[in-house]
């Protein structure tokens, strides 16, 4: 077995509006190499692990990443995603080779068809739940439960599981209680302990129905982000909280502070947008180099926010400060919007002569226009009444201003 220890490589971004500090780290993985990207990340709250696709675990503790070769001997290993049981095992999946499991005791054992009850060895999505592994298929064949404790699986496909429309992408999203619940094509399906189904036509709740991410922020809250708008689940009711059509929303985090992290995407770039309360950013990438352009998953770690997705060997550590006084906000915002309130059209006082740009949030934080500035005047004729926010930043992007305004008609 080969490891190598690596001492963190990091670059380090700041990105502020007035003074609400965004801080943008990318670390380097593994020093050694640069291209290949992280398929998964995943914390136990000491430690931070991933995958990587040239056949690397990569456990990173006490500020140190131990890079470990899943399987010396084969260079063809593509692990794509990794989770921790409550023994604190990790088990890794890969896309040819089966499934893995590196143990306390740093020992690697490999689960495959040839000597275990796995149907296949091409896996995709893992999530461990106390006893149970959940798997979806590389090679769309369906979804799996391995059993642990006594090594028996169970393929769920649309031969055996007439709530089944697809054997394709069923990637497992276990809730705080171990139900199970899945993008299975327009519907969310949802697979109890007792392996009962039930499923909604998510259609009828977002019109993009495709389902990107699911987070569970108690037993009976779920947030799932979907194409074309954001959804709250509780109760057996579902709500849409958030909704542009022309956004894939592809990831979500919610703090204990109540600071929510949505990264979305459309055809040409992909955002972050982080809000609490009243205080919302969005940045995009060509704002912040840090934000990758696919979004393999988001996590939190010890009060940071971690990303993997297109950004070679490296993840993305975001944190953000919202403390602000008045009198900070004061001094580092010269910006003045009148009429305010306003009917049909906002100015913008203070800009100078720079090109600039600007983007209006609703109060609730959805994002409603974006455009240049014309004449440093902004059209909202089109806008109903109420409390917006505007943000100002510059051809640059290097400095952003925000305003609250409201309209009364």
């Amino acid at each position: 077995m080969i490891r190598t220890l690596a001492f963190t490589i990091l670059s380090l971004i700041s990105y502020q509006i007035s003074s609400q500090v965004l801080n943008v780290e990318l670390e380097a993985v593994d020093p050694v190499f640069t291209a290949p990207w992280n398929w998964d990340i995943v914390s136990d709250g000491d430690r931070v692990i991933t995958v990587n696709e040239i056949g690397t675990l990569n456990i990173r503790e006490n500020g140190v990443w131990l890079n470990i070769e899943i399987d010396p001997n084969d260079n063809s290993l593509e692990p794509r995603s990794v989770d921790i049981d409550s023994d604190g095992n990790i088990w890794i999946t890969t896309i040819d080779h089966g499934l893995w499991r590196y143990s306390t005791d740093d020992q690697f054992t490999n689960y495959t068809t040839a000597n275990s009850s796995l149907p296949t060895d091409k896996l995709r999505v893992l999530d461990v739940f106390e006893n149970f592994i959940w798997i979806s298929t590389s090679d769309s064949e369906g979804l799996i439960r391995y059993d642990i404790t006594t090594q028996e699986s169970i393929l769920f496909n649309m031969d055996n599981t007439p709530q089944l429309k697809t054997n394709a992408i069923l990637d497992p999203y276990v809730d705080l209680e171990g139900n199970v619940w899945i993008d299975n094509r327009e519907c969310l399906s949802i697979i109890s302990t007792d392996l009962t189904w039930t499923s909604q036509d998510f259609r009828s709740v977002v019109s993009g129905a495709n389902i990107g991410d699911i987070d569970f922020i108690s037993p009976d809250v779920t947030i799932l982000s979907a194409r074309g708008g954001i959804v709250r689940a509780e109760d057996d009711t579902f709500e849409l909280i958030m909704q542009d059509n022309i956004n894939d929303y592809n990831e979500y985090h919610l703090e204990d502070n109540g600071t929510e992290w949505i990264h979305y995407s459309r055809i040409t770039d992909d955002f972050l947008l982080v809000r609490n309360n009243e205080n919302i950013i969005e940045v995009n990438r060509d704002t912040v180099e840090g934000i990758p352009s696919q979004v393999f998953k988001m996590i939190e770690h010890q009060d940071t926010i971690m990303m993997v997705g297109l950004l070679g060997n490296r993840i993305a550590k975001f944190t953000f400060d919202f403390t602000s006084s008045i009198e900070n906000e004061e001094e580092s915002n010269p910006i003045k919007i009148y009429p305010n309130p306003a009917t049909n059209y906002i100015s913008i006082d203070g800009l100078g002569s720079e090109e600039h740009i600007y983007t209006i949030y609703s109060y609730s934080g959805q994002r409603m226009k974006t455009g240049s500035m014309d004449k440093n005047t902004i059209q909202i004729s089109d806008l109903s009444e109420g409390v917006y926010y505007v943000d100002i930043h510059n051809k640059s992007k290097s400095k952003i201003y925000r305003e609250r305004f409201t309209i009364n008609r």
